[in-house]
This record gives C-alpha cells, sequence and structure tokens, in this order.
C-alpha cells in the first residue's frame, strides 16, 4: 500500500503549524528547501501539498527590500512548482493559499468575478494563482487555489481578532479604522484546516473560497461584549478600505457539503468574556 504525505510549504505559518495538527503524515518545509521533495522521486509515495508560504504576515508593509519580498513570494513559489512539477506522478493534490484580498473592492465575493487588485500582496497573489493555473494545469497536477477569507486563531498575532484579545489582556487600547465598520467575513483557523482536509479528499480542481458566508464588523462586536462587561478605549482613523467583504460559498458547500463553523461571538465569549 501506498504512503500517503502531506507536505506544507512554509513550516513557520500559523496555517502550516495548525494543518500538521489535522493532517496524518504531515512534513513541514520552507519554501526555500523544496528540493527535499526530490528524494520521494522514487518512493512508493502519495503526496499532497499545501503551499503556504509567502512573505510573512508582519511584513507585507515593509517595502525596504524588494529583492527579498519577490523572492519570497514568486521565487519559492516557482521553485517549488519547478519540483512538483518533475515528481508530478507523485503528486495528488495541490493546494495554494489564497486570499480574498485579489477581489478589492468588490463586497460579495465570487469565484467566477474579475479579481481587482488594490496593493502590492494581492497583486502577488493573483500572479501567483496564475503560475500555478499556468504550470500545474500544463503538466497535468490537479490543484486547488484555496482563497481564504479573513483568517483568526492558532498561534495568530496579526488579524484584528487577535489584537481585541490582547488589548483586553493589557491596557485596553483598541485601534481602529473608519470605528470598526467594514464588515468582514472572519474564519477560524480550525475551520480552514478542516476545509482544507476535505478539499483534499475530494476531486475538485480550481478556485474556491474558504470563508463562512457570514460578516461581521467589529464595532458589532464591541458592543456585543459590552454586555459581558467588556469595555475597550477605542482610538479609530479614518482610511480608505472596502465597506464589506463576504466570501460566496455555493461552490465550497458543493464541495465539502455540510458543515458547522465556529461561530465568532462564541469566540470571543469564551476568550474574553468569561
Amino acid at each position: 500500500m501506498k504512503k500517503n504525505i502531506n507536505v506544507l510549504f512554509g513550516e513557520r505559518s500559523n496555517l502550516s503549524l495548525s494543518l500538521s495538527s489535522v493532517l496524518n503524515n504531515s512534513i513541514l518545509l520552507s519554501g526555500g528547501d523544496a528540493q527535499e521533495l526530490l528524494k520521494y522521486h522514487d518512493k512508493d509515495v502519495r503526496i499532497n501539498v499545501v503551499i503556504n508560504s509567502f512573505q510573512r504576515s508582519i511584513e507585507l508593509g515593509d517595502f525596504s527590500n524588494p529583492k527579498q519580498y519577490t523572492e519570497k513570494t514568486l521565487g519559492d513559489l516557482s521553485n517549488i512548482i519547478d519540483v512538483l512539477i518533475n515528481i508530478k506522478d507523485l503528486i495528488d493534490t495541490v493546494i495554494y493559499t489564497s486570499s480574498a484580498a485579489v477581489y478589492g473592492r468588490n463586497p460579495c465575493c465570487h469565484e467566477k468575478d474579475q479579481v481587482h487588485p488594490s496593493s502590492l500582496y494581492s497583486s502577488l497573489k493573483i500572479s501567483s494563482e496564475i503560475m500555478i493555473q499556468s504550470y500545474l494545469s500544463a503538466h497535468g497536477i490537479n490543484y486547488i487555489i484555496a482563497r481564504v477569507f479573513n483568517m483568526y486563531g492558532g498561534n495568530d498575532n496579526f488579524s484584528i481578532i487577535s489584537k481585541m484579545i490582547a488589548s483586553h489582556a493589557g491596557d485596553g487600547k483598541l485601534h481602529l479604522f473608519n470605528n470598526g465598520e467594514s464588515v468582514r467575513d472572519f474564519i477560524h483557523i480550525l475551520d480552514v484546516c478542516n476545509i482544507y482536509n476535505k478539499l483534499l479528499e475530494s476531486d475538485y480542481c480550481g478556485i474556491v473560497n474558504v470563508g463562512t458566508g457570514s460578516g461581521h464588523s467589529i464595532k458589532n462586536i464591541v458592543e456585543m461584549l459590552k454586555d459581558y462587561s467588556v469595555d475597550f478605549k477605542i482610538n479609530s482613523k479614518i482610511r480608505d478600505e472596502i465597506n464589506e467583504s463576504i466570501a460566496s460559498t455555493t461552490k465550497l458547500r458543493s464541495i465539502i457539503k455540510q458543515y458547522n463553523f465556529i461561530d465568532l461571538n462564541d469566540y470571543f465569549v469564551k476568550e474574553i468574556a468569561l
């Protein structure tokens, strides 16, 4: 019987670390270690690959080193793709972790909608998607591009959700944009991991949104937490941003069928209010 291996690129990423506890026989690799897969060339194995390697979340706004930025994104990805082509007969499915940011100012995001990059980050994500589609389809490798919405949980120290929890544990000061009125589709990292597991078990090929299909504003969450005697000292700034971004989940639901997402309000009550 062939051994099944799950290779997770982006060994230090929050998602890779969480996936390694959900997917059996997981191997964590950095984006620069793609050559490690060549050792399986003559082995009796089947390999799933999840590509999470990208510029670190906390460094997405650091434009001091353009060479390093592109090497960590398109450079690492091109090396990974090159290796996958060399061992394509061993590959079952490749998931590339993209982002809802590719939709730009589209409030209701459907996989067939035209992408509208509004930042270097979203532009590079779109370029990465095109690389995955072009090269893997040309070599008969099954791929899934997962456009993940606003993920929180795990070892997260980047999302507004984690910042609210840290603020409550600290001085209570919370920095928001536009009074927290913008609506976002927040999805817990455990839900993302479970969905990835189901996607790898499916025969789907193409783009799929990974979100809950429901929207929340930070303003409403702050108001809800007041019922639990949790109050923040809000410091708000005005910034041009999309008012609403919610995943269309019709395609996702058709693949994973019935699924109950972790409720964001319940998560906050557990993490902050109790």
